[in-house]
C-alpha cells in the first residue's frame, strides 16, 4: 500500500511542480507587467511635465524678447548710433496691450518656473507698475522721449531675465527636477527698492516728470 502511494506521488510530484511552476509564472509575469505599466505611466508623467517646463521657459523668453523690441525715433545721437525706444511704450494702448500679455505669460507659467526666474519676473512686475504710475498723466506724445530715457531698464531686465531662462536650458533641464525650490517667490524688500532706485526709470525721474 505504502509502496503505491509512493508510485502515485511520483506520478503526480511532476505534474504538482509543472502547475505550480505554471502558476508562479503567471504571477510574475503579471507582477513584472504591472511594474512596467507604473514605469511607464511614470515616464508619461515626467515627460509631460518637462514639455510642460520647457514651453513655461520659451514663453518667458519670448518675454524677453518682447522687451527687447525697439521703435526707431529716424534720428541718430552725437555717436551716429540710431536713436531707439521700447516698442512696448509707444503709446497707452501699446503699454497696456503689453501688460496684459506679460500677466498672460507669467501668472499660468511661474509654477512650472523655478524661484529665481520667478523672483526676477515679479522685480519686472515692480518696475512696470512703477513705470505705470510714472507715466498715466503723461500725453502719449512725452512716451517716446521717456522710452528713450529708460531703455537701459528694458534691455537690463531683458538680458537679466533671459540669463536665468536660458541657464535653465543649458544646466538645469539636465538635472531633471520636477519641483522648483521652497522659498518666498519675491526678493526681499531691501533688494528690489535697492534695484529701482539703480534704474533710470527712478535716477532720472525729474527729467521725466518735466
Amino acid at each position: 500500500m505504502i509502496m503505491d502511494e509512493i508510485e502515485i506521488w511520483k506520478i503526480l510530484f511532476p505534474a504538482i511542480t509543472g502547475f505550480l511552476g505554471i502558476v508562479l509564472g503567471i504571477i510574475i509575469n503579471i507582477i513584472s507587467n504591472w511594474k512596467l505599466k507604473i514605469k511607464e505611466t511614470k515616464l508619461r508623467l515626467v515627460e509631460k511635465i518637462f514639455d510642460k517646463r520647457i514651453k513655461a521657459h520659451e514663453e518667458i523668453l519670448l518675454l524677453s524678447k518682447l522687451m527687447r523690441s525697439t521703435v526707431s525715433t529716424e534720428k541718430v545721437d552725437e555717436n551716429n548710433n540710431l536713436i531707439s525706444y521700447p516698442g512696448l511704450i509707444q503709446d497707452k494702448k501699446t503699454f497696456e496691450n503689453f501688460q496684459e500679455r506679460f500677466y498672460e505669460l507669467t501668472n499660468f507659467n511661474t509654477h512650472w518656473l523655478d524661484i529665481e526666474i520667478c523672483r526676477e519676473i515679479n522685480f519686472i512686475q515692480d518696475y512696470i507698475a512703477t513705470l505705470k504710475l510714472k507715466i498715466q498723466r503723461k500725453n502719449e506724445n512725452d512716451y517716446s522721449q521717456i522710452g528713450i530715457i529708460i531703455k537701459p531698464d528694458f534691455t537690463k531686465l531683458a538680458h537679466d531675465l533671459e540669463e536665468l531662462v536660458l541657464k535653465f536650458f543649458d544646466q538645469d533641464i539636465l538635472k531633471l527636477k520636477l519641483k522648483s525650490e521652497k522659498g518666498y517667490h519675491k526678493f526681499e524688500r531691501e533688494i528690489t527698492e535697492t534695484r529701482l532706485l539703480n534704474t533710470e526709470l527712478i535716477k532720472k525721474e525729474n527729467e521725466i516728470n518735466k
